[in-house]
């Protein structure tokens, strides 16, 4: 990038806390705000193939985590089947393992995607009823109850896929949940 595009790019204010639909909340943090200036990066790593993006935000994501939150497992909220085979991976989990790697903190796969069809393009409220998760039955998350669970996505718009991820974890019986993302829509 540079510096001229760099310096379009508008950092996120604080943290902001969604809504869960059972109850309870979720904080997320976010680097830039989802703009003009920050889509390219978003869409060059999520469509355009720049892994190393994701090498380059994941440092920065690491050091938007207040220095008092203790963090167990990272983890993402897994694109679906088709998006993974027609990209030839998944961007979150990149930017997550990338993250972890920064925080210390082991990235695992906790979550499975239910449903299949793609939050792109869809309305706020398709988007909201449109995405759902599960915990994955696996070794790695039979230690879930109890745990500090930190989510990384690539950009927030309506919450939608966080707050999904949120609640399939919290149902799992994680301790907390914290979001964070590159970019959040204003």
């Amino acid at each position: 990038m540079c510096r001229e595009c760099a310096t379009r790019l508008v950092p996120e204010d604080g943290e902001r806390v969604l809504d869960l639909p059972g109850g309870g909340s979720l904080p997320v943090d976010a680097l830039l705000r989802y703009d003009e200036a920050s889509r390219p990066l978003v869409l060059a790593l999520k469509n355009g193939n720049v892994r190393r993006l994701a090498r380059r935000f994941g440092p920065s994501l690491a050091l938007l985590v207040p220095p008092d939150t203790d963090i167990d497992v990272v983890t993402w909220p897994p694109t679906s089947p088709a998006r993974r085979r027609q990209r030839g991976f998944d961007h979150a989990e990149l930017l997550a393992r990338h993250t972890s790697r920064s925080l210390g903190a082991p990235a695992q796969p906790t979550l499975r995607r239910t449903t299949v069809d793609a939050q792109h393009g869809r309305s706020a409220d398709e988007r909201r009823g449109g995405v759902h998760f599960a915990v994955r039955r696996s070794a790695t998350t039979a230690s879930l109850p109890g745990t500090k669970v930190l989510i990384v996505d690539d950009v927030c718009t309506t919450g939608a896929t966080l707050t999904a991820a949120a609640e399939a974890l919290r149902s799992a019986g994680a301790a907390s949940v914290r979001g964070l993302v590159v970019a959040m829509a204003p």
